[in-house]
């Protein structure tokens, strides 16, 4: 019975977030991922596309691992990706679930927690990070082994967890490497503090830098060959304040969601700390582990240090403040109310729960979409009616397009190389797309209303110009008309030019 309802719990869980955020296939985070996927298997697409060119120009990269494993299923991943989605999802929920009840000592506590972490709390992590997301993406599957990571860990079957730990760095360095740091610095501190060395705790470590390690080392190796006249000054303002602020740069993040994060924190390291100290040591040097990260990407600048996106943790320390809390505030309420004033407060939290997940939903957020439908129609258009080598200039928010259409792109905002070598020039060519700067007084993806329009203003001149660097197709807006040309493609939002 108990399987049962956790099952029922997880499944009524899916249906909420999928409802409350929707279903993603295609575009936003994806567009990093499946169209590599299908370069891979089909590489006559996409040979001109400024992202993907990039990616595969240092092989192991950091997409390499996924994209690989989506191979197989990449000529049907539009049903792949559902199974793979919701497989991810509930591995993700069993493991918090289960890791939550064992923290709190309660299913109930654990299952509570669980949905406010998820449904009420989602987007509350600071850094854009969240255990769950609506699309599938190796981040996603990496979470999904971290949680079961954690639950290992904090039992201390340090093996298991290690080796857990290998797998989901190498899906997703950063999101296992963070962890792992956390990790070590309590090996190290609990040696020092006994004197004793732990042989198995050696051992896991041992294969963890054997494995993912080794694996990282590669991937390092790939991208520090790269050759770039581009200095650490312009990188830096490049792609942490320019492209990734809301990823890198501690004084960008709203201050609720700091707040939250830290008092979420400490809430969960205090009350941890005599059962779970292990655990609660990971948490203590997450929370210090940020300030260090913030001091050294927001005031130094220091590229080595800011690459690792150390705000990652950010979304399990949450997860953990929200399971100590609600440990706390059973203890709290179960000694001054009957068994029968506490399930309907759990039915009360439960249908403010539900409230949370149905808040804001509109018509365009519908059970499985929350895109631009003819965004999608008229890049189903461009697969069928462009040739496969056309290479397109495109809104600047857009990610439709890459798979969708499965044509290039000359420049794109969202899908950039992290390669310093290509840096530069993406950074030259969205400027030529779309007349933005680094000096902009606004940063990353504010600068859409800027971008677009001046894409919207390009002239036949500079039409012309990047004709010649290249580019054969215009996807713009239906309201923009362009002197001696007339679309070749066209619905009531977007309208496709050929140059």
């Amino acid at each position: 019975m108990r399987a049962f309802f956790s099952f029922l719990f997880m499944a009524v869980l899916l249906l909420l977030l999928t409802i409350k955020f929707g279903y993603e296939f295609g575009y936003n985070d994806q567009v990093e991922l499946l169209p590599y996927s299908y370069y891979l298997a089909h590489q006559q697409f996409y040979t001109h596309d400024f992202f993907i060119q990039g990616l595969h120009a240092s092989l192991p990269n950091e997409r390499t691992v996924m994209a690989s494993v989506l191979l197989p299923f990449i000529d049907n991943i539009a049903w792949w990706n559902i199974v793979f989605h919701i497989a991810t999802s509930l591995l993700l929920f069993a493991g918090l679930l289960r890791l939550a009840t064992l923290l709190s000592g309660s299913l109930f506590i654990a299952m509570l927690a669980v949905a406010i972490s998820l449904v009420v709390l989602n987007d509350y992590g600071i850094g854009n990070n969240e255990v769950w997301t609506a699309s599938f993406q190796a981040s996603n599957l990496a979470a999904a082994i971290i949680v079961w990571c954690f639950y290992f860990y904090a039992k201390q079957y340090n093996t298991i967890a290690f080796l857990l730990l290998a797998v989901a760095s190498i899906i997703q360095p950063l999101e296992g490497l963070n962890v792992f740091f956390g990790m070590v610095a309590f090996s190290l501190y609990n040696w020092r503090k006994t004197k004793q060395i732990q042989p198995k705790v050696v051992f896991a470590i041992a294969l963890y830098l054997l494995t993912a390690g080794v694996f990282m080392l590669l991937l390092f190796m790939a991208k520090s060959n790269a050759q770039s006249s581009i200095n650490s000054t312009d990188l830096f303002s490049i792609l942490f304040l320019f492209r990734h602020p809301h990823h890198f740069i501690f004084s960008e993040f709203p201050i609720h969601k700091i707040a939250a994060t830290f008092l979420l924190g400490m809430a969960a390291a205090t009350l941890f700390f005599h059962q779970y100290t292990q655990l609660s040591f990971w948490i203590v040097l997450g929370l210090v582990g940020i300030l260090i990260y913030a001091l050294f990407t927001d005031v130094l600048h220091f590229i080595p240090v800011a690459n690792f996106q150390f705000y990652k943790v950010a979304q399990w320390i949450k997860f953990f403040g929200v399971v100590a809390m609600a440990k706390w505030l059973h203890s709290f309420l179960v000694v001054r109310f009957s068994e029968r004033r506490l399930a309907a407060l759990g039915v009360t939290a439960f249908l403010v729960i539900l409230a949370f997940a149905f808040k804001n939903i509109n018509s365009k957020q519908a059970l499985f979409w929350h895109g631009d439908a003819d965004m999608v129609a008229i890049c189903k258009q461009i697969e069928i009616e462009t040739p496969v080598q056309a290479v397109f200039i495109q809104p600047f928010e857009n990610t439709e397009l890459k798979w969708l259409g499965k044509r290039s792109s000359y420049v794109e905002f969202k899908a950039n190389v992290r390669n310093k070598q290509f840096v530069g020039e993406w950074y030259r060519r969205l400027q030529e797309v779309y007349g933005i700067t680094a000096n902009d007084g606004v940063k990353g993806f504010a600068l859409q209303q800027k971008a677009n329009y001046n894409f919207s203003h390009l002239n036949l001149q500079q039409l012309q110009h990047l004709k010649q660097e290249g580019v054969t197709h215009l996807l713009t807006f239906s309201s923009v008309k362009i002197d001696s040309l007339q679309p070749i493609l066209q619905n009531n939002s977007y309208a496709v030019y050929q140059l």
